[in-house]
């Protein structure tokens, strides 16, 4: 035993004691590549300080093979954990087996050189200071093996930077330790390729050392496994919403990939140019409104703009965030379901939910003085028609005569279905007797163009009378037009003229 192996051997009781937490945590994609990461890391540790501590050729052999069960995918997997770290899901499965091969290649490279000396062409230790130190001579394959393991230490601590510099505050500090980590076995390794390190030991496995504690500290101080970074594009550029971040005067700061997709003018050259220039429709908004969401059309489309204000640590404004959504798909099923509830499906016009809300309320903003007409009217003998051609051609007709009998109508009508073959219209500004003419008007037309006569109806309103008043007037009126034999218009004024004249005679018969 050397005090060089009794350090490895506790280093490596430490990586396997990360790889058994790891374990744990399975369900994570980084915690599974972490925790191989550990075991092979730990194998390379204990089997270098066993080397250290041979005293044969035969046995420095022996544990340099064992090394190199760790050795060999230390580089595959140090790869996948940075790329699961950053990404937060499974690296792909074709970079997985490509690493894995590569690894599982050098390691019968390695196992089998004696055959062919392609790892190494020459192999023998000797003792320095009571250690064992193996002198090589490096093969074809070994130069393979340092290439792509320098490669993929290499990338992998470009990731761990990136995540380190796009992350959140809360984040750093666990993607700096992974990085630091990460970096020193690599500059150990990188101090042997050199010819640095003491006596020709293999510094390598001494860089575990210090990413042991670091490792450690980040589990279980910042549970590396569990606390992945949300890295910016992740969040932030795979929203379906554009996002822009302005300065207090404007300015953008930053913006997300659907943001060029909307804004196809947005470039890196765009940072610091003020809004008004790149988005002129969305500034104009920004004048128009503080914080209402009201949709505004722009562009052949509907959006909603949502904005949010920045403050820094001293609740001073130092921007705002700019989410513009677009409504166009939501708009377009609201104005549907709209339609639906206001429009009578089969004529098209207002329902007799609406028309009906409609006389109540032109009624209740009635001044004193108002003139407003009302005029009912049906269809001629409708269920013989219906009866005698079918629902279907019944359905026709009225499809057909009610759009016909609006271009007859006057701008400020308005037009609705009563309820079967009835419709209502609204005359406000009109007199009875105008519209009784108009009345007469409707008759004729639906006799000339669709050879069916209509039953019409008219009232006049007075102050103080109700909707229902005034409806019930015209429903009377409507009455006495099919009691005078139908295809005729008849106003309410006539059945109070009759009953006046009906009391005339009356009392002078009593007379």
């Amino acid at each position: 035993m050397t005090p060089y192996s009794g350090l490895l051997f506790c280093t490596a009781t430490m990586l396997l004691l990360l790889a058994l937490f790891s374990s744990q945590q399975r369900h994570q994609q980084v915690a599974y590549w972490f925790g191989w990461l550990m075991l092979t890391a730990a194998i390379y540790c204990f089997g270098y300080g066993m080397e250290l501590a041979s005293s044969t050729p035969q046995q420095v052999k022996l544990w340099l093979h064992f090394q190199y069960l760790g050795v060999a995918y230390i580089p595959a997997l140090i790869l996948l954990t940075a790329i699961c770290y950053q990404n937060q899901h499974q690296a792909p499965t074709g970079l997985v087996v490509f690493l894995l091969a590569l690894g599982t290649l050098t390691l019968a490279m390695h196992w089998s050189n004696d055959s062919h000396h392609l790892f190494y062409q020459t192999q023998h230790p000797i003792w320095v200071n009571g250690l064992a130190i193996s002198q090589l001579e490096f093969g074809p394959w070994y130069y393979v093996h340092l290439i792509s393991t320098n490669l993929a230490l290499l990338i992998s601590c470009l990731l761990f930077y990136r995540v380190w510099r796009v992350s959140e505050q809360y984040y750093r500090s666990p993607a700096l330790l992974i990085l630091l980590g990460s970096l020193a076995p690599w500059c150990c390794y990188l101090l042997y390729l050199l010819g640095l390190s003491p006596d020709g030991i293999d510094s390598s496995p001494f860089g575990f050392i210090v990413s042991g504690p670091l490792f450690a500290w980040g589990l279980f101080r910042y549970r590396l496994v569990n606390l992945l970074p949300i890295a910016r594009e992740r969040v932030f550029d795979e929203l379906t919403d554009v996002v822009l971040v302005l300065d207090k005067n404007q300015r953008i700061v930053d913006f997300n990939a659907q943001a060029r997709v909307q804004f196809p003018q947005l470039s890196p050259h765009a940072i610091g140019q003020p809004l008004s220039t790149l988005a002129p429709f969305l500034f104009r908004q920004l004048s128009a409104q503080e914080k209402r969401t009201t949709p505004f059309y722009e562009q052949q489309h509907w959006f909603e703009l949502h904005r949010h204000p920045l403050q820094n640590k001293g609740q001073q404004r130092i921007g705002e965030a700019l989410v513009l959504r677009d409504v166009t798909e939501q708009q377009r099923l609201h104005q549907q379901l709209k339609l639906h509830a206001e429009v009578d499906a089969l004529t098209g016009l207002l329902n007799r939910r609406m028309i009906l809300g409609f006389l109540e309320t032109k009624l209740q903003r009635a001044a004193a003085d108002s003139t407003f007409a009302l005029l009912i009217f049906d269809i001629d003998h409708f269920k013989q028609f219906n009866d005698s051609r079918g629902h279907l051609a019944g359905d026709a007709l009225l499809a057909s005569l009610a759009p016909a009998l609006r271009l007859q109508l006057p701008g400020e009508a308005l037009f609705g279905r009563y309820g079967g073959d009835e419709f209502l219209v609204l005359l406000p500004c009109m007199t009875e007797s105008a519209a009784l003419t108009l009345a007469t008007h409707l008759n004729r037309q639906s006799q000339h163009q669709f050879a069916v006569s209509l039953s019409l109806g008219v009232a006049q309103w007075h102050a103080g009378m109700s909707d229902t008043e005034l409806l019930h007037k015209a429903d009377n009126a409507l009455y006495l037009a099919k009691q005078r034999g139908r295809a005729q218009a008849a106003a309410y004024s006539d059945i109070e003229n009759s009953a006046a004249d009906a009391s005339v005679e009356i009392a002078e018969f009593n007379q």
